[in-house]
């Protein structure tokens, strides 16, 4: 595993446990943060997101263990389903 890969695989791995702990609201902040604090329950929607971030990590450590193209091909769908679950998750569960 490259220097890069490593640092983006233990980012989301880090991201994910600290979302999953409810420490995430820094990183979820911006200029939109309050209108989404009045629309959404973001504890929910850091569960969730946490919980994504997880599954593309460890999706990442797995894709460079097989080191082929399928397993690339599977690590792209499994990054697209993490992330669309985790927006359907917060649209249909973490509405206030």
């Amino acid at each position: 595993m490259g220097a890069i890969d490593f640092v983006l695989t233990a980012g989301c791995l880090i991201v994910g446990i600290l979302m999953l702990l409810g420490k995430g609201d820094k990183l979820l902040e911006d200029k939109n943060a309050p209108d989404r604090y009045k629309e959404y329950d973001m504890k929910k929607a850091q569960k969730g997101y946490g919980v994504a971030f997880l599954i593309i990590g460890a999706a990442s450590v797995v894709s460079h263990k097989i080191n082929t193209q399928a397993g690339f091909g599977i690590y792209l769908i499994i990054v697209v389903l993490a992330l669309s679950g985790s927006v359907f998750y917060m649209k249909k569960y973490c509405g206030k």
